[in-house]
This record gives structure tokens, sequence and C-alpha cells, in this order.
């Protein structure tokens, strides 16, 4: 069943509050959709790196073919300048999904910056 917030966060710019109902509803019924939310809404603070990075790996774990997920995951190892990682994510995507237009524009730029 889709998540359903009362109370706009994003408007008012409450991650926090946002991360923490989140959290509430992957520990009552884990989907690999809400860990991803899950994990961008984390993004915003930089302390909680560990966080998105656990739910990223928990959302391509339990569906290991969540394009979103492994596209985020790689965008995460990017931030981080782990470009093996950033491949590695990219192409379990191409694996699946060969001509998935984002991992293979993702996968192009990485090379490029080699």
């Amino acid at each position: 069943r889709p998540l359903v917030f009362r109370q706009p966060f994003h408007a008012a710019g409450d991650f926090g509050a946002a991360a923490q109902m989140l959290e509430e509803a992957v520990r009552a019924e884990p989907t690999p959709e809400s860990l991803l939310l899950l994990a961008r809404v984390e993004q915003r603070n930089p302390m909680w790196t560990n966080r998105v990075l656990d739910h990223l790996r928990m959302a391509v774990t339990i569906d290991p073919q969540f394009t979103e997920a492994w596209l985020e995951l790689a965008s995460f190892w990017g931030r981080k300048g782990q470009r093996e990682r950033q491949r590695q994510c990219l192409e379990k995507v191409l694996a699946y999904d060969p001509l998935d237009a984002e991992a293979l524009r993702m996968l192009a730029t990485l090379q490029v910056r080699r």
C-alpha cells in the first residue's frame, strides 16, 4: 500500500521528520521503493551517509533489478569518488537491461572522466 503523508514535509524543509516517518514505514514493510525514497530523503543530511548506503543496498538486495536504486547507488559512489564501485553498479543494470539509456549515459560519462 502506498505511503501517505498528512503534512508536506518537503515543502517545509523538515526532512528529519520525513526521514523518521519513512523509517517507521520501512521498518513495518520494507519495499525497494520505500527504501529508495528514504535514502533520497536521508541524502539531505551529510551525517547520514551510512544510512543512505545501507538503505540503497537493502533496496537492491530485495529487488536486484530495481534500476532506480542501482542508478542512485552509482551516483552515491560517484559523489564519493569511488569510480570502480560506480561502474559496478551501472554494469549491474546493463547486465539485465543492456539498453538502459541512463546507465549507458552514466557509464559513458564515467569513462570520459578516466
